[in-house]
């Protein structure tokens, strides 16, 4: 449940990212987004491979698709900003999932 609740923090904050008064009134929102992805990855449950491979995907992949959508007129640079900010909060996510893989790795089973 806490992880859903970090998800949609990270939709929240990239939505407030893009719009400008807000952006420069705070300046580090792209911290807090990692910030929001890391806590998200480790409050949330463990994930199987399957989901975890499906968060690396969408982490790699969603900053390049998400760029396509400059081309749209008026709305794809917002559109663009928000998966951009959503991407950050995920890669943040994918981070905690990598390092929680290493220490299951490193340390001995209990």
């Amino acid at each position: 449940m806490s992880d859903r609740i970090f998800v949609a923090l990270i939709v929240v904050v990239a939505v407030l990212g893009t719009i400008p008064a807000v952006a420069g009134a705070v300046p580090y929102l792209g911290l807090a987004l990692v910030i929001l992805g890391l806590a998200a990855g480790v409050m949330g449950e463990s994930p199987d491979v399957s989901q975890r491979t499906a968060i690396y995907v969408v982490a790699v992949g969603l900053p390049v698709f998400s760029n396509s959508l400059d081309a749209i007129p008026v709305a794809g640079p917002l559109v663009n900003s928000v998966l951009d900010g959503v991407a950050i909060g995920i890669q943040g996510m994918a981070v905690a999932f990598v390092l929680e893989q290493l220490k299951v790795r490193m340390m001995p089973g209990a």
